[in-house]
């Protein structure tokens, strides 16, 4: 099954990539699959410019195997998967998450390590969960899961997402955590 998905999707991408320009059946060829390290808080920007489309299809961060709570926040996960995949790769059939569509509207935000989550401590990322988020750059709005998780689940489900981040992202991610903790007790 997981064979026939990846078919489905080389396929996909290859008539998008004729349609696009990008990839050409005649003289020269584009690889479909760019070769490119994770961003890290140094390069983020650097690498974001320097990748070619389609950027969501990148394999996000390897998993080792899962405690109970990141087996709980992965099951927790499964009500984002519709918007923001299946492994935190953003908007599922979107070539590239920074690039506005025709109207000027971002597609939904990846969770990996491709992605920007890790740039947000967890205080903000919880406020966003539980209580939604209505960002008019955004075509689709983040809905409040307050009456279904608690805190304490959308913590859970953090642990699993940052499964997909860098060693330095989760770093970094954890000391902007502690930085807001202290501005907050000061």
């Amino acid at each position: 099954m997981r064979n026939v998905f990846f078919v489905v999707i080389a396929a996909t991408l290859f008539v998008i990539g004729i349609q696009l320009g990008r990839v050409s059946i005649r003289e020269e060829t584009v690889p479909l699959l760019p070769t490119r390290l994770p961003a890290t808080p140094a390069n983020y920007v650097e690498q974001i410019n320097a990748t070619p489309e389609p950027y969501w299809l990148i394999t996000p961060t390897p998993m080792g195997s899962l405690t109970e709570d990141q087996a709980r926040g992965r099951e927790l996960y499964q009500t984002c998967v519709h918007c923001h995949g299946e492994r935190g790769e953003g908007e599922p059939g979107n070539p590239n998450p920074n690039i506005p569509d025709q109207y000027g509207y971002m597609p939904v935000p990846r969770h990996d390590s491709l992605g920007h989550t890790w740039m947000h401590p967890d205080q903000l990322l919880v406020k966003f969960i539980l209580n939604g988020m209505q960002n008019p750059l955004y075509r689709n709005i983040m809905p409040a899961y307050s009456e279904i998780y608690t805190e304490e689940d959308v913590m859970l489900l953090l642990d699993y997402i940052k499964l997909w981040w860098t060693d330095e992202q989760r770093e970094q991610q954890a000391a902007a955590t502690r930085r807001l903790e202290l501005a907050r007790d000061e």
